[in-house]
């Protein structure tokens, strides 16, 4: 009897013995892969999540959609500062501009300015000084619209015609004149008893394109 169970002892302990062996070789079971999103089609594994567009070089986020995404991409707008940096800039370069002319015609400045500029096809123009003209250019026309000589000119070439600006200036300088004179003398004078005028700045206000910031 007893040598049957030292015989049944000996069985059991081969037993486990095996089994523990199959499991210390076994590969160990992968872990659950959390749900990030809905699966692949035809698998049970997730699909990994889209990274976010990064914006190509010089284009900027359009609000409500990544860039390309039906609209253009807009210039974001400048701030206070910035504006009034960049007004700097332009007057300082202006300021340049209308110096070295002012050298070059030294002699000059008290004559008309239809007798010494080509292509000054505007009367009103013509009949002013090379000195006012030049202050009319800077003050009433390019700082009323925030821009430089070179918006309407070719540097060097001040009389060519090769800039459409410049035509348009002429039709503006048309429009302002004829309202002044026809237009605003019927309305009635102000407090200084004065008939009320418009100039560039009226509607311009620093912005070569005035329509595009109309205010809310």
């Amino acid at each position: 009897m007893s040598r049957r169970v030292t015989q049944l002892t000996v069985v059991l302990g081969l037993v486990l013995a095996v089994g523990s062996c199959a499991q210390q070789g076994a590969a160990p079971a992968a872990p659950p892969i959390p749900s990030t999103g809905a699966p692949r089609s035809g698998t049970g594994v997730a699909a990994a999540p889209t990274p976010p567009a990064t914006p190509a070089p010089g284009q900027i986020p359009i609000a409500g959609g990544p860039p390309g995404a039906g609209s253009p991409p807009r210039r974001v707008p400048l701030t206070p500062e910035q504006r009034a940096a960049r007004r700097d800039s332009i007057a300082g370069v202006r300021a340049q501009t209308v110096k070295t002319l002012m050298e070059k015609l030294a002699g000059k400045e008290k004559l008309k300015a239809g007798d010494v500029f080509a292509n000054l096809k505007e009367a009103s123009l013509q009949d002013t000084t090379v000195e006012a003209l030049l202050t009319l250019m800077d003050v009433n026309y390019s700082k009323a619209l925030g821009v430089n000589c070179t918006f309407c000119h070719v540097a060097g070439q001040w009389d060519e015609d090769k800039k459409e600006e410049k035509e348009t200036t002429r039709l503006m300088i048309q429009m302002v004149t004829r309202l002044n004179k026809e237009d605003l003398t019927k309305m009635p004078p102000n407090r200084a008893g004065k008939t009320p005028t418009i100039d560039c700045v009226t509607c311009h206000r620093g912005l070569n394109h005035p329509n595009a910031a109309i205010l809310p």
